[in-house]
């Protein structure tokens, strides 16, 4: 995931965040806030984080596996914990609260099925256990529980139903998000061994469950409820490259605005099976211009791990359908011409190729062809 992640979905219960390679913006938010931890992102047991602290002659920098280091250099400090990785960094306000214990919450499908506090034995403001915490049962309150019901249908949306969300006390000692994992099986283990509960049952008799609901593949309208699960279908194309020419961050706020023209001809359809959704199709209007009334053009994306069992075409199908019943006489649809599976795919449902533009389009430092391929309904 990137680094900016974890604050687009859950930065109203955070620390104040950054997410930045950038020496000057990373300066600045240091002289807002103060003493900052730093993270690499994606990194695990406790083995990318860093607390930084501006001194009158440089930073120094502590870490809970390593021995306390001081730079002049910012830039000199920042590559260093980069570690050849152009990923940009992850910082957050220290919080003096994290001395008391970093909480685990343990989470399926958002059922809380319980929480642990680990806490450091050498007073250290690394708790995780991997750095020595020692884990004791604990209790889960409003924070918490408003928290994760306010963030964890975005990981659904995404396929990630088990969940741990790790919380550290704020100054003003309430529980606030610090981060949230996905997998998590040694938090269920943890959980039976602190309560003798029937967490890692709990969680096995889910996955059975799962595994066998009926596969049904419903195409329908698309509901406020499947933005999350649209934009990251969408994510996934844009950080493939060569599939779309966008090249942003796309979140729910950016599907909400596709419906928010009201335009009866135009329609969002996504495709759901077992209740996840796994693909969606665009039929929008080619152009506002009245000449162009009875054109429009379609979009289809499936979810990378649920491609070549034919849920594109049942989408586009419907949209093909729908066109026909709306009085659309011409569909069209653009293409990268490095994607010919696309081009194919469009073929297949009787789009006939016009012609390509060539470099139309450059993204990442290269120049892209588009194809242009168009339907007559009539």
């Amino acid at each position: 995931m990137e680094a900016v992640f974890l604050d687009e979905v859950a930065g109203s219960f955070t620390p104040p965040t950054l997410c930045s390679c950038d020496p000057e913006t990373i300066e600045r938010f240091i002289a807002d806030h103060g003493t900052v931890v730093a993270k690499r992102n994606n990194s695990t047991q406790a083995q990318g984080v860093f607390r930084i602290q501006r001194t009158t002659s440089g930073w120094i920098t502590d870490h809970v596996h390593e021995a306390e280091r001081a730079d002049t250099s910012l830039p000199e400090l920042l590559k260093a914990l980069q570690q050849g990785s152009e990923e940009p960094l992850q910082f957050s306000r220290f919080l003096r609260g994290t001395t008391a214990g970093d909480k685990r919450v343990v989470v399926v499908d958002g059922t809380i099925l319980g929480a642990f506090r680990r806490r450091s034995k050498h007073g250290h403001w690394v708790n995780n256990r991997a750095a020595g915490g020692h884990c004791v049962a604990d209790t889960i309150g409003d924070d918490e529980r408003i928290a994760i019901a306010s963030t964890w249908p975005t990981y659904r949306a995404m396929g990630l139903r088990i969940l741990g969300y790790d919380f550290l006390k704020n100054d003003c000692g309430r529980w606030c998000i610090s981060e949230i994992n996905a997998g998590n099986v040694g938090g269920f283990m943890r959980l039976d061994a602190l309560y003798q509960s029937n967490a890692m049952a709990h969680l096995l008799a889910w996955i059975q469950d799962f595994s066998e609901r009926p596969s049904a593949l419903k195409v329908r309208p698309a509901q406020t409820s499947d933005h999350a699960a649209i934009a990251w279908i969408y994510q996934q194309a844009i950080d493939a490259g060569g599939i779309t020419m966008d090249d942003r961050r796309f979140g729910s706020e950016d599907v909400a605005l596709k419906q928010a023209g009201g335009d009866p001809r135009e329609l969002l359809l996504v495709a759901e099976d077992r209740n996840e959704v796994v693909g969606w199709g665009e039929l929008k209007r080619y152009s506002d211009r009245a000449g162009y009334q009875y054109t429009a053009e379609t979009s289809v994306y499936v979810h990378q791990s649920e491609r070549s069992r034919g849920i594109g075409s049942s989408i586009q199908r419907q949209l093909i359908q729908r066109a026909k019943q709306q009085g659309d006489c011409h569909l069209v649809a653009k293409v990268v011409a490095s994607n010919p599976d696309s081009v194919a795919f469009h073929q297949q449902h009787g789009y006939r190729i016009v012609g390509t533009q060539q470099r139309i389009g450059q993204l990442r430092n290269t120049w892209f062809d588009v194809v242009i391929l168009e339907l007559n309904l009539r």
